[in-house]
């Protein structure tokens, strides 16, 4: 497989996991709604980074600690995937 092939089906498979997030998250919101009516609170939360500074908006104290908590495992396996990416090329 040459690396415009790898690199190919890397964009691709990009765009399939992006497509099948969007639809988990629409199908969560739709079956958490459905389901919080009854209760009638919701719980969420939200972290934009702008550079390093992280901003994160939320519902509650517990739903900050995990935006904060999915924020700072996302960006290690970022820099896990960098990482990889930079010793197969061998830079």
């Amino acid at each position: 497989m040459s690396l415009v092939e790898a690199g190919l089906i890397l964009i691709f498979l990009g765009f399939a996991l992006a497509v099948v997030g969007i639809l988990l998250i629409a199908a969560s919101a739709l079956l958490s709604s459905r389901a919080r009516r009854e209760e009638g609170r919701i719980r969420g939360a939200g972290v934009v980074l702008v550079g390093p500074i992280p901003i994160v908006a939320a519902t509650d104290r517990e739903m900050v600690k995990w935006g904060t908590l999915l924020t700072v495992i996302a960006a290690v396996l970022f820099l896990l995937l960098i990482l990889l990416s930079a010793s197969l090329t061998g830079k």
